[in-house]
């Protein structure tokens, strides 16, 4: 009786720990995935004067690696939360936004390309919300969706960096450019499924 005592103790125990994980907001994942947000001033001040975009791209660098590094933690130490589901994608949105309005203003990467970017972006968030309203559910972020945030994470720095005056590569430019269209195309793959969802709640 009293094993049976203990067991139904654990289980009980656990379920509460795991409850508690879910609804946590304040947690290092999610800390890591605020942070990104966060040195985005610094990463404009920065990306200003060619001289400068050496540190911007480092610290792109970093914001792109943030992107992995909180998903890897949460799962690493347990601490998956519900919460965590939204903050990261939404931090995304914010650094690929701000991200994308620092190169077009200061010219870094061909205008049309970062209205193709932003406008896959107002898509997404469109469907997002559209979403949540008829259907009251929250959209999880598709495997194809991360690999594309995460290629642009991590082409936008190399750009920066081709534009930088200590490197000043057009070769290495070009590889960026290249890689940023491929990242936008799998984003906008990503896209396609959010709109399925949503064309399948409109059905039901």
């Amino acid at each position: 009786m009293g094993f049976e005592q203990n067991r139904v103790c654990r289980i009980i125990a656990v379920s509460f720990s795991n409850r508690s994980v879910e609804s946590k907001v304040i947690t290092l994942p999610n800390f890591i995935s605020i942070s990104r947000v966060l040195v985005l001033p610094l990463f404009i001040f920065w990306l200003r004067i060619p001289q400068d975009r050496l540190f911007a791209a480092l610290l792109g660098g970093l914001m792109g690696l943030t992107d992995f590094l909180d998903g890897f933690v949460a799962r690493r130490i347990g601490q998956v939360s519900t919460a965590g589901k939204a903050i990261d994608p939404t931090c995304d949105r914010i650094v690929l936004v701000v991200a994308s309005a620092g190169l077009w203003y200061f010219s870094i990467v061909p205008r049309w390309l970062i209205v193709v970017v932003l406008a896959r972006e107002i898509i997404v968030s469109i469907v997002v919300l559209m979403v949540g309203i008829l259907g009251k559910v929250r959209l999880d972020v598709v495997w194809i969706g991360k690999l594309g945030t995460f290629i642009l994470l991590t082409s936008f720095p190399l750009a920066i960096l081709a534009k930088a005056s200590q490197i000043d590569s057009n070769g290495l430019f070009t590889v960026a450019e290249g890689a940023i269209i491929v990242g936008t195309v799998i984003l906008f793959g990503a896209a396609f499924q959010y709109f399925k969802k949503l064309v399948e709640i409109v059905k039901a």
